[in-house]
């Protein structure tokens, strides 16, 4: 079992979600498919993001960059305001994007990483899961034992090289969002909007090639 740390565009102001300390080894139990550290340098370079070799997330993907600005728009937000992993920099494992709300107030966060449903799955620091068909791809929906319940909500589906995760937070524990949703019916809702613009599966599709 990989235990891991979820990372946030602003766990150095507000969300420091911690969620297990163990970090795989590069490539650790990943396809070769999904492992690729020439193709992630230069994907890295072109698009000035900071490539560590020591990373174990080694693709050519990060959803600041591959999520189209139509897209971002129609779920209500500025495509220039995603904010890129954390005050710029990847955490180890991750690539994440987060774009926010304000009236009312709430952040909606993608990230790609290596680690697995199989890994959030058994990540002792969630619960309540619950089974989502996002199109061809069956995910997890969860919530985080640090977090409220009605605040927050984890939606995550397969995707190279090991999962990609939607977060929606309030930062409030009465989970005020538009229409009054919840948490999960949003992150739900954004997960379909972003799916077609995935990797694809591990061990499927073009992108794994």
């Amino acid at each position: 079992m990989r235990r891991f740390r979820l990372p946030s565009v602003l766990s150095a102001i507000i969300f420091v979600l911690v969620a297990g300390c163990v970090e795989p080894a590069a490539g650790t139990e990943q396809s070769d498919a999904a492992y690729q550290p020439e193709a992630s340098r230069a994907y890295s370079e072109q698009h000035g993001i900071p490539y560590y070799g020591t990373d174990p997330y080694q693709y050519p993907y990060h959803p600041c960059v591959e999520i189209p600005p139509d897209v971002i728009e129609s779920l209500g937000h500025d495509p220039a305001s995603g904010e890129r992993d954390t005050l710029g920099r990847p955490n180890e494992g991750w690539r994440s994007c987060m774009w926010f709300s304000s009236d009312p107030w709430y952040s909606v966060s993608l990230s790609l990483t290596s680690y697995t449903l199989e890994d959030l799955l058994n990540n002792p620091e969630y619960h309540g899961f619950e089974e989502v068909l996002i199109r061809e791809r069956l995910g997890l929906r969860a919530y985080n034992l640090r977090d409220s319940a009605a605040g927050r909500c984890y939606v995550a589906v397969p995707a190279s090289p090991g999962m990609a995760m939607v977060r929606v937070g309030t930062g409030s524990p009465l989970g005020d969002l538009p229409d009054g949703g919840t948490a999960c019916g949003m992150a739900i809702r954004y997960i379909e909007a972003f799916e077609p613009f995935l990797p694809a599966m591990p061990g499927e599709g073009a992108n794994d090639e």
